[in-house]
Formats: structure tokens, C-alpha cells, sequence
């Protein structure tokens, strides 16, 4: 018997991250009491609702319909919730089986279904969740006794770890994946880096910034490099030196070349973790702000709505985006004195009387808000 519940043990803690040894786990208790099939169900005991349900060699159906009798009909329901956690209950343990045979539940429901016996336990109890893993044994099997509860005992205090344990897991899955999707909607960089400045993480937007921008890059080894001499604060803060003597935000601007505006590269440390065996733990979480993503007006909305050509609303967009008139020139190969001569020929087609007036104008038309980047 010793050999069997440490099989069934090593399965179950197995099971918390395989879930093909989970089920393997769940039958080879149900085989160790003959029994036919089992349910593993988490309810409301306010509502009787039906929060998870796992069928083990069981039909979903049945536990569905199971509903309908939790409040009024079950007779188990008031009997079994006096028991504490992970005490075995059978039959004849709550009642004679003679009254158990007589019940509503056992004639109407359990019977036709071929499940009339069942050995069962808690494995929590609070005010708004209980779970429970019931065995259900058939006709022929015949009712459950205290040698069957005696077989199933030992397991239980490894079945509520394990459970734990997989809820556990799987809420950490469901923040981590959660929080990937929304990383991949950011319309600015995110970054995880090692204890040395090596990416471990990155999302979309981060990729694209590696494709795009020279002036920030993933090198071959995964390390995090920016153009000087913003490296220089970058790997002074990573690598320790300004820990201390820093605010918990460090924002660094890395300077583009051809009147780009700079990029905003934030750096965080993230908790401290235990160092681990084999693999690279999370220590610093880095964020990358172009100001020229997202921002930018769509050209062919903004000709059409100032009634100006397309290269006057090339230097209109431009100077929305915070650009001087200077940066402007730059970007666009021509002198000053051409970029404020179209911005004069801006003012007398618009009637608008400054540069101010210009980017509220921008700000509020559609050329703004019609910009896929934006998500409208």
C-alpha cells in the first residue's frame, strides 16, 4: 500500500506542471478505491453555483446537472458541511444506508446515472469557495466502507498541496500572460534586463526600436547598448554605481542624429530575487519613449484639412511634434529661411496667427485623430 500512495504522491506534485501526470495522478486514486470516475469541483456554498469542475473517467454532464440538487435535494450537503478538511466521508459514515437509499438525490438523480456511492473529502472550505474531490462508485462497485476511506487518507494532505500549488502556477500564467499581451499593445518600449544589462525581455514596440533606431541596440550577447554618451549613465546605473546615490527612476536621454528628437530611455530596478541555479533572474526594467511614435499627424488628412500643399503639411506635422524650426530645416534638407517662409504661407491659408495656433489646430483635427497609432 506504502509504494502506492508515494506513486500517487509523485504524480501529483508532478501534475503541478504536467498536466497529463495531474490526470494520472486523480486516477490512480480513483483505481486505488475501485472506484469509477471522480469529480474535482469548486462551488459557492452561498449560491451552490459551480465555479471549476474537473471529470476524471466521469460524465461533465452529470456534474452540470448535479445544480439542481446542491441547495434543497442532496441530503449530503448539511451532513458533510460540519466536516473539517481532508477528513473522508462515505455513505454509512453520514447515514444509515438504508435512509441513504430512500433520498431524492439517490433515486432520482445518482442512481439512473450509475453513480450512487461516493467517498469524498474537503480539501477547502471558506465563505465563498469550497472544493471538494468526490469518487463515485457504480452499482456494481457497491457502497464505500472505512477501509476504502483508510486507503484514500494519506493522499489527501499531497492532493491540497498539489492543488495549491497548480492554483498558484497558474495565476502567475494568467498575470504573466495577461501582462504580455498588454506589453505588446505599449506604444513605447519595454524592456527586462539581468543584473549586468543583458535583455532577457523585450515587446514589440522594444523590437522595433532595435530595427529601427542605431542609437539603441540588443547586441549579439544580449547586452543593451545606447549611443554615448548616454552608455555611459546607462551602464553606471546597471552595473551598481548609482544605486545608491540615484532616485528609484533613472531617466536618460539618448540623442539621435538629423534633428531627431531624443529618445527617453527610464531604468527601474525590480525586486530583489534570490540568485538563481542555472538561468538569468530580472533585475532591471527599462522603458523607451520616442516622442516622434504615435504622435504624428497623417499628411494626407492634414492637406486636405488646412488646405495646404503636402510639403507645408509636412513641416505643420513636424512642428506638432515639438520639433524647432531648426530641427525642422534639418530634417527636411532646406534652410531656415525656406521652413519659416512655408510657415508664413501656413498662416495666410489658414488665417491662423502663430505657431501655438498651428499645433492646437493639428492637435484637434482629424489628421490627429484619425492616426492608426492612436488606435482610432
Amino acid at each position: 500500500m506504502t509504494s502506492s500512495v508515494d506513486a500517487i504522491v509523485e504524480e501529483l506534485y508532478a501534475g503541478t506542471l504536467d498536466d497529463e501526470a495531474w490526470k494520472r495522478a486523480i486516477l490512480k486514486i480513483i483505481d486505488s478505491v475501485s472506484g469509477s470516475g471522480a469529480m474535482l469541483m469548486a462551488f459557492n456554498p452561498a449560491t451552490g453555483i459551480l465555479l471549476r469542475n474537473e471529470c476524471h473517467r466521469f460524465d461533465p454532464r452529470i456534474a452540470r446537472e448535479y445544480r439542481g440538487y446542491w441547495d434543497m435535494n442532496d441530503i449530503r450537503v448539511p451532513a458533510g458541511m460540519r466536516l473539517p478538511v481532508g477528513q473522508p466521508v462515505y455513505e454509512a459514515a453520514l447515514f444509515p444506508l438504508s435512509h441513504w437509499k430512500r433520498c431524492e438525490v439517490y433515486n432520482d438523480f445518482l442512481l439512473p446515472n450509475d453513480c450512487p456511492y461516493f467517498l469524498a473529502a474537503w480539501l477547502h472550505k471558506s465563505s465563498d469557495k469550497l472544493v471538494a474531490l468526490s469518487i463515485q462508485g457504480s452499482v456494481h462497485r457497491g457502497p464505500f466502507d472505512a477501509t476504502d476511506a483508510c486507503r484514500f487518507t494519506p493522499v489527501l494532505p499531497h492532493l491540497r498541496r498539489a492543488i495549491e500549488i497548480r492554483d498558484r502556477l497558474h495565476a502567475n500564467q494568467v498575470r504573466a500572460e495577461s501582462l504580455a499581451q498588454a506589453m505588446g499593445r505599449f506604444t513605447f518600449g519595454v524592456m527586462v534586463l539581468d543584473a549586468v544589462g543583458r535583455v532577457l525581455e523585450a515587446n514589440p514596440h522594444a523590437d522595433h526600436i532595435f530595427k529601427t533606431q542605431s542609437v539603441l541596440r540588443r547586441m549579439p550577447d544580449g547586452q543593451l547598448v545606447a549611443a554615448e554618451p548616454a552608455d555611459r549613465e546607462l551602464k553606471r546605473w546597471i552595473h551598481g554605481s548609482a544605486a545608491s546615490d540615484t532616485p528609484p527612476n533613472s531617466l536618460i536621454h539618448v540623442t539621435r542624429p538629423n534633428g531627431h528628437l531624443p529618445l527617453s530611455v527610464m531604468v527601474t530596478p525590480l525586486p530583489a530575487e534570490m540568485i538563481g541555479w542555472t538561468c538569468a533572474l530580472p533585475r532591471w526594467l527599462v522603458l523607451v519613449f520616442d516622442p516622434e511614435t504615435g504622435i504624428e499627424p497623417r499628411i494626407d488628412l492634414l492637406t486636405k484639412d488646412l488646405g495646404i500643399s503636402a510639403r507645408e503639411a509636412e513641416v505643420a506635422a513636424l512642428l506638432t511634434m515639438g520639433y524647432r524650426v531648426t530641427d525642422v530645416a534639418r530634417r527636411l534638407g532646406v534652410s531656415v529661411h525656406t521652413v519659416r517662409s512655408q510657415v508664413k504661407t501656413i498662416f495666410s491659408k489658414t488665417g491662423l496667427q502663430s505657431q501655438s495656433d498651428l499645433v492646437r489646430r493639428v492637435l484637434s483635427g482629424p489628421a490627429m485623430h484619425g492616426n492608426p497609432a492612436l488606435g482610432v
